[in-house]
């Protein structure tokens, strides 16, 4: 048996069953916070008195069951949604995937008014920023998740700021789905060609370890410099057509770091996953669980997930999930930016990273500024959407006509 090319089928197979019907496209979102003292702004870490693990018990009676991992609760379940923490136990709702954004909203309204009144209690509250304000790298404790430790001990060797991405840093992405694989690869590609627009739109990360920036896009920084094996873009993602198979060979011939296989997590550290698996077929488990083990700008498990935003006031938060929607899923703005995006390729999208992070608001992009490029996306993206939806598009089309970002137009959350 050919077990390469059998694993590689394998994984692109999980990749085909995500296919939905035209009618049943959805949108996933989730969102990451910090957990910090009124006060000082400093982070509240997991097993301090008061700490996330008491948050999790007291938030327990509002959620179905308990996310269990290494014996440890780490998250909590519902049929809405479930909380799940971050390596430095920074705080994720994930929604479940619905195509309406009113019913998004509610849903995290839901969690953010329940789990705010909580933190009254402790005298807490929750942030919503890029990079965390105030806490050190060096403060920040994990949590006792051994994916995590393996991790960290690993990233740590191969990027500068892979600690910093692991503990410091809070996001939104939102997820799409495809219908067949001629539109994840339509998809796959317009998210990677966004996703350093979407990333400097999302831009709300003016502190670095306790000191403001001194050039923009943090995050995409930091994501730089984890590990050329697993961040950034897909290495040919925009330069050939790429479909299911393509993406299951990047992650087959590169090291998984920590591997499922044999029904258990193994710390694997640089062996290849197809050394792994050189004579086992991968189980769907182990597909599914070697896809989470990467972390490109966007990623595929049985979706498209876009995950270039920072963490977000609320109200940016379902402006961008709208903004995602109205281009997405509108044949008519697909087309147009397929055909803007035609001769763009990986090399460019590197570049214009660079471009926007150098240049920050003075930045031309498709040969206009950056700004007008936003603005036209943002009109578009209000042609792409449903009457009762397009008002969630004012707060970034706000932002994008003063010219700014979401930290310099937004009252500050912490001082460092």
């Amino acid at each position: 048996m050919d077990y390469y090319q059998e694993n590689i089928e394998r994984i692109a197979s999980y990749i085909k069953n995500g296919e939905k019907e035209d009618n049943d496209c959805k949108l996933g979102l989730e969102a990451e916070h910090f957990i910090v003292e009124n006060e000082t702004c400093k982070s509240v870490g997991y097993y301090q008195e008061n700490g996330v693990r008491d948050i999790l018990n007291d938030l327990r009676p509002l959620y179905e069951e308990p996310v269990m991992i290494d014996g440890t609760m780490l998250g909590l379940k519902r049929e809405d949604a479930s909380i799940t923490l971050e390596p430095a136990a920074q705080f994720e709702i994930s929604i479940k995937p619905m195509i309406d954004i009113n019913q998004i909203e509610e849903s995290y309204k839901k969690f953010y008014h329940e789990t705010s009144e909580l933190l009254k209690q402790y005298d807490y509250r929750l942030i919503k920023l890029g990079y965390h304000p105030v806490s050190k790298i060096e403060e920040l404790k994990m949590v006792p998740k051994t994916r995590y430790k393996h991790m960290s001990e690993y990233l740590s060797a191969r990027g500068k700021y892979a600690l910093n991405m692991m503990k410091g840093t809070a996001s939104v992405q939102v997820s799409i789905d495809y219908t067949s694989e001629d539109d994840f690869r339509d998809k796959f590609r317009l998210a990677n060609c966004f996703s350093p627009i979407f990333a400097f739109l999302c831009d709300n990360t003016p502190i670095f370890e306790g000191k403001p920036i001194e050039k923009g896009m943090m995050r995409t920084q930091i994501w730089n410099h984890v590990d050329p094996d697993r961040s950034m873009i897909v290495p040919g993602a925009l330069d050939h057509p790429f479909g299911y198979k393509d993406y299951a060979e990047y992650i087959y011939n590169r090291p998984a770091v920590i591997t499922h296989i044999d029904g258990e997590e193994r710390s694997t550290k640089q062996t290849l996953m197809k050394d792994m698996f050189s004579n086992k077929l991968m189980e769907p488990e182990d597909v599914i669980y070697n896809l989470g083990m990467f972390f490109p700008d966007v990623r595929v498990k049985y979706y498209i997930e876009i995950r270039m935003a920072d963490s977000m006031p609320d109200a940016y938060i379902f402006a961008y999930a709208a903004l995602i929607k109205g281009l997405f899923y509108n044949e008519r703005n697909r087309s147009k930016y397929l055909e803007i995006f035609r001769n763009v390729n990986n090399d460019s999208i590197v570049q214009m990273k660079h471009t926007l992070v150098e240049e920050d608001k003075d930045a031309s992009v498709f040969g206009e500024n950056i700004f007008d490029f936003i603005l036209t996306l943002i009109t578009d993206a209000d042609e792409g959407l449903p009457e009762d939806e397009k008002h969630y598009l004012a707060p970034l089309k706000k932002l994008a006509l003063g010219r700014q970002h979401i930290y310099e137009a937004e009252p500050k959350q912490c001082e460092a």
